[in-house]
This record gives C-alpha cells, structure tokens and sequence, in this order.
C-alpha cells in the first residue's frame, strides 16, 4: 500500500509515497504540491532532486509555483481575454506588470486545498487529489472537476495523470510546475544537460506571449534537439515554449542529465507542448537557477491564437494529459 503520512491536524497535509526500489516522492494538499523527489545516484546516495521549502507554512506566500499545479490554463492568457465560441470572458489579471493572466489567475489551483485519497494497483502506489472549481472562478466559465492521480512505479517512474470535466464550455491546460536539480542542491543547474524533442518553438513577443508563428530551432540557440549545457542557452532565452514532435499520444518530450551525480531525468507526455524555464528569476530562499523547470503543457495563449490546437473543454469531454518522469543514472 502507498504509505500516506498526515503532518498534523491543521488544513496543510503532508503525503509520502514509496517503492520497492527506495524512491519517495513527498506531496501536499495544498496546490497538489510535490515537495520532494529522492532518487539515487551512480554510487546509490539519495537525495532530494527537486526545489522545495523547509517549512511547508512558506507554500502558503510562494511566488514562484514550486512544486505545485498550475490551472485552469498554464502559462499566459493576453489580457485575460478569453473567447469560446460567440462568448469573450474576462479573466483576472494577475501578471500586472504584462497585463496578462497568468498561471489561472491570484488564487490558482496551486493556491487551493485539493481532497485526497488513496490509490494502489499492482506495482502502482498512488494518490488522487481533486479539487472542483466553480463557475467563473478567477473568471473561467462552468464548474470544473480536476482529477489528479500521482502514482510511482517500481521502474522509479513519478506518472502524473490529469482528468477533468466541465458543465460548461471553458479552457484547461494543466502542468506540474516543479524545479528539478539533479545535483540536489550541490550546484546550479548550468552544468546539467538538455534535450528537448522538438524541431519548432512558439516566438513570443515584448510581453511574453507567443506571436503565433511556429518556426524551426534549427540554426538558433533554441535547438535543443541533441544535448546542450543548460548554461549555453538559459541566460539569452529564459523562457522557451516548445512545440513537441509526433502526433497524439504519449511520446518522448525531454531528458535532463546531471554528468557529476549521473542522475537523469527522462519526460515523456501526451501534451502538445512543453515550457522550459531555467529558473534565472527565482530569489530567496532560493537561487537564479536553482532549478530548471520542465512543464508539459497546452499552447500558452491558445485561446487567441487559431493557428495552435483549441484548448477548449466541452461537457460531453474528458480532458485528459499524463506525463511520466523516469530517473536512472549514467
């Protein structure tokens, strides 16, 4: 059985799942946060491979989504200006600086209490967390029910599993927003390698936001189609959307290596998408790039732009995205 850990009697709960293999992955209600990842590496010493606070009452003030899940709508939304269908919906805007709504709005999925229960299959130990967002929350249409079940395998595979349904047409783009440093801490992530399976990008303008072309990385400092040093392109491209190769399905999207521990992490996803942001704007406690964030998504800004596959939700739909993060060493 999936070993379930409650911190304490307040609203803040803590959850820990294990495998056979020695992997833990810690987690909280609130915001469906992953608060730790201990995977090994090449000489078997774990440790913790992703960002995260001390004190779990800091997740209550964190500016910069670690660990959490992002929603309704990932990434950014121009002016919060959300059409569907003959209807236009305004939504919060909560990037004030851009005018853009960003990350589903000030009070987020990352800043709600999710209910949890336990799950486990064979080989599976896992967790569901659902949270029910009512009509016109951070001003989204319907009520939206969000399912997400965490569970680990004794592959040491984290596979993240997102439902949701609606009563009514509206959006959704979900995606974990962790920070991994494979080093677990011991240096940044400059040194670490990438390779992302994308041969296009989404160009985004003076406010973040993408243009709506769709055009090759070949030739640019974005090609991250064979390995890089994170460090050889992060500080000139601090966010990059890419727009991930193949078709429907699940699909390899991005590995992540650290040649001094040897950990590496392998993402595959059924997302269209996938954003990656060095972490050069994090600030105390942390450090500019600290972590590396690595987040399937949908388009950012799909709502507006009719060249990127619609985002929108019907009632007679299930949205559904998985992704599955595998750790080995080399």
């Amino acid at each position: 059985m999936a070993a379930v850990i409650d911190a304490d009697l307040s609203p803040m709960r803590s959850f820990v799942l294990r495998n056979d293999c020695g992997m833990r992955v810690s987690l909280l209600n609130y915001g469906a946060t992953i608060t730790g990842i201990w995977v090994p590496d090449r000489t078997g010493v774990l440790a913790n491979v992703v960002l995260s606070y001390i004190n779990e009452q800091d997740y209550l003030t964190d500016p910069y989504y670690i660990g959490c899940v992002v929603g309704r709508f990932a990434n950014r939304i121009d002016r919060g200006r959300l059409p569907i269908g003959h209807d236009v919906y305004q939504l919060s805007v909560n990037e004030s600086a851009l005018t853009n709504h960003l990350h589903g709005g000030f009070s987020g999925f990352n800043q709600r209490f999710w209910e949890v229960t336990e799950a486990d299959a064979e080989g599976k130990h896992g967790l569901y967390f659902t949270y029910v967002s009512p009509h016109l929350e951070e001003g989204y249409p319907g009520t939206l029910t969000t399912t997400i079940h965490y569970y680990l395998t004794n592959r040491n595979e984290l596979i993240v599993a997102y439902s949701a349904r609606t009563d009514r047409p509206t959006v959704v783009s979900l995606t974990n927003h962790s920070y991994f440093n494979l080093s677990a801490g011991r240096q940044d992530v400059r040194n670490h390698t990438l390779s992302v399976a994308a041969a296009d990008y989404t160009p985004l303008n003076d406010r973040h936001l993408p243009t709506g072309q769709r055009l090759a990385v070949g030739d640019t400092q974005l090609d991250l189609q064979t390995d890089r040093q994170v460090g050889s392109f992060v500080q000139a491209n601090p966010n990059c959307q890419y727009c991930l190769d193949g078709t429907d399905g699940l699909r390899p999207a991005a590995i992540l290596t650290d040649p001094d521990s040897g950990r590496r992490l392998s993402l595959c996803t059924s997302a269209p998408a996938l954003q990656v942001y060095g972490g050069q704007y994090l600030g105390k406690p942390f450090a500019s790039f600290g972590g590396i964030c690595l987040e399937p998504q949908y388009y950012a800004d799909a709502p507006n732009q009719s060249a990127f596959p619609t985002a929108v939700l019907e009632p007679d739909a299930v949205y559904q995205q998985t992704t599955y993060y595998r750790f080995d060493v080399v």
